[in-house]
């Protein structure tokens, strides 16, 4: 047996009418009549009440204040001057910076409200059919349906996400004091008088004067006879003649103790640097020779003969295309040389033996020192720090036999 009250005859539906519905209201009994179908249930689905939560509103209020600083630093200088001193202080105002020292954020959430839709605003409700000749109208079949017995039904839509509104606020910059920072730069000036002592030898002929006193006794008086003797002493040469030095090799023991020889690593005949190397037993002549040295009669540095099977003669020289004060020390025929020195490109090595030590100095335009740098062969006016080559050693290269 179905239940509900759907299942109740048209008269039983106005009997159950409320009684300030009119019984005779054609509009209700064409609700209830069982030919309509459901109008019960259609009623129940028409007034439907629609509540849509407003959308919740997320405003956030964001309040920036720049702060300035302002820091000033100071530069004392102090001037001394024999006894009088004079102090200067100097103030500098460092560039004003700003930073954010304030943030403040402030979130106010509005009230969620209840906005009631009435279903008969959907432009797709409207009165059914079966009951459109007798309710003239939406609200009076509305109230028909009331009559019935069916109350609106009331749905909460689903609100929509929170919006968010940031508004941002700048205030105006404040200024805040900030310690000082003294920094003191002293700067001492000092009448100063620098003796710099120089020791310059010269090489000169010294006469030496010695005196005798005789005394003779005459008899009877007594007479004094002074006899002066002069002597003149030559000094011992400070360089040896270059006929008297003759051919020889140069060895030299300041880099890691080892001894080093002055080798000219010629290529095919023409040019090549002047090296550091280790003595070599080998006999033939084309490396043999480039060992053995002799100072030619102005005091240049050349290689005391060929090298085979070329015939002609090499002299070492440097370039004077640059100013540097270390030149690498190059070794090409005579012939070359000797065009490059009257053009002004180039300067002979002029060498000196000394008869005491044995040992070879050379002087090309006041670079006296004597480097190894990688195993090449310069001379310097400085240590060679110039080169930016690592290491530099002064090599004090004494004469052997060749």
């Amino acid at each position: 047996m179905r239940q509900g009250a759907v299942l109740l005859p048209w008269f039983a539906w106005l009997q159950l009418s409320e009684a300030a519905c009119c019984r005779s209201n054609k509009c209700l009994k064409a609700i209830v009549d069982p030919a309509s179908g459901n109008g019960i249930q259609d009623c129940s689905a028409n007034l439907v009440v629609t509540v849509t939560p407003t959308q919740s509103t997320l405003i956030e209020t964001i309040t920036v204040q720049p702060t300035e600083h302002n820091t000033l630093r100071f530069t004392l200088q102090t001037t001394v001057t024999e006894a009088t001193q004079t102090d200067v202080v100097t103030r500098t105002d460092s560039p004003v910076y700003t930073e954010t020292v304030l943030e403040t954020v402030t979130v106010t959430t509005s009230a969620v409200v209840n906005n009631p839709i009435n279903a008969r605003q959907d432009a797709s409700t409207s009165v059914p059919a079966y009951a459109s000749e007798h309710c003239r109208s939406w609200e009076e079949y509305v109230k028909a349906c009331k009559c019935a017995g069916v109350g609106a039904l009331t749905v909460t839509a689903e609100a929509l996400p929170a919006a968010t509104v940031t508004v941002s606020s700048i205030l105006g910059a404040t200024t805040v004091s900030v310690p000082s920072t003294l920094s003191l730069t002293e700067t001492v000036y000092v009448s100063l008088t620098e003796t710099v002592a120089m020791t310059e030898t010269d090489t000169v002929r010294v006469t030496a004067t010695a005196q005798l006193t005789q005394t003779v006794t005459l008899a009877p008086d007594y007479v004094t006879v002074t006899e002066t003797t002069t002597t003149t002493v030559a000094p011992a040469a400070t360089c040896s003649a270059p006929s008297a030095v003759g051919a020889f090799k140069a060895a030299a023991t300041e880099q890691g103790g080892q001894s080093l020889l002055m080798y000219a690593d010629i290529l095919n005949g023409v040019v090549g640097p002047l090296m550091w190397k280790p003595d070599s037993p080998s006999p033939v002549l084309n490396i043999k020779n480039k060992y053995i040295w002799k100072l030619d009669a102005d005091g240049s540095l050349a290689l005391a003969s060929n090298i085979p099977p070329f015939t002609v003669n090499y002299l070492a020289y440097v370039s004077t295309t640059t100013a540097a004060a270390s030149l690498w020390v190059q070794v090409q025929p005579r012939a070359d040389v000797e065009s490059l020195v009257a053009s002004g490109y180039g300067v002979k090595l002029k060498g000196c033996v000394d008869p005491a030590t044995g040992e070879l100095t050379l002087d090309v335009n006041g670079r006296k020192n004597i480097l190894w740098s990688v195993g090449q062969f310069y001379v310097s006016s400085g240590d060679g720090s110039d080169l930016r080559r690592g290491e530099c050693t002064k090599m004090h290269p004494k004469i052997q036999a060749a």
